[in-house]
């Protein structure tokens, strides 16, 4: 865990990096910089989760979650490096509450309760399609990494519920891909509403039963973000 987070933190930081110097490299000094800081939130949903569930016996069943919506919210800064293209290092956490999970191969649903929570570090780089008008659509994208922690209560047709389901923590891969409107109201302030899919990918979480593990979640989300942009430069 802690050497994927310092591949990825290291993977964030190497992106920024390379920017900045070219952005330096064709401004002469970094006084000349385009920096500025973006904050957003929004609302999530995401796609039905396939994984592994490992029962007591060290049997590996088929079975899916399902979730209910949640939201988005975050800030990132970043610096223009080329006239369209901006780089930059997003800070971010989601919070998607839990619907209900099945295991396929014993044709059984359960009623969950609980959520999935996660911190984002991810190092983006958009591409701005200039229309001469203070109206910028973009596109792009960015990696990072995913601090994942999840708790769910899964209650069983008939059963009690609590102390079934997961409860633990991992450090996996994430990304993004999306593209959104930015709208300069001055040459410092911009609002902004955009899309980005989101993925958590390989997400392994122990049971809140001993021996019972929840493995090989890759969790997709949808998001609609609102947004304000501040231009220092």
């Amino acid at each position: 865990m802690r050497k994927l987070f310092l591949s990825g933190a290291s993977a964030v930081a190497m992106m920024l990096n390379t920017s900045i110097a070219h952005a330096e490299n064709s401004t002469g000094n970094s006084m000349g910089l385009d920096w500025y800081v973006n904050l957003f939130g929004g609302y999530s949903t995401a796609d039905k989760t396939n994984f592994d569930f490992i029962d007591l016996a060290g049997i590996s069943w088929d079975a899916t979650h399902t979730w209910d919506n949640g939201f988005l919210i975050g800030g990132a800064i970043g610096t223009r490096v080329f006239d369209t293209v901006r780089a930059e290092v997003e800070l971010s956490y989601q919070g998607i509450d839990a619907g209900n999970s099945s295991i396929i191969a014993r044709g059984i649903t359960n009623n969950d309760h609980g959520s999935n929570d996660a911190i984002f570090l991810l190092g983006n780089i958009w591409y701005d399609i200039d229309l001469g008008t203070p109206l910028i659509p973009y596109v792009g994208g960015g990696i990072g990494v995913a601090f994942v922690d999840q708790k769910i209560d899964i209650q069983a047709p008939g059963a009690p519920g609590g102390g079934v389901g997961t409860d633990g923590t991992d450090t996996t891969f994430a990304f993004q891909v999306g593209a959104g409107l930015k709208y300069h109201l001055t040459d410092k302030l911009a609002l902004d509403l955009s899309y980005r899919f989101r993925g958590i990918t390989g997400v392994d979480i122990l049971g809140q039963v001993v021996g019972r593990n929840y493995n090989n979640q890759d969790i997709y989300t949808h998001n609609v973000l609102v947004g304000i942009t501040y231009n220092f430069n």
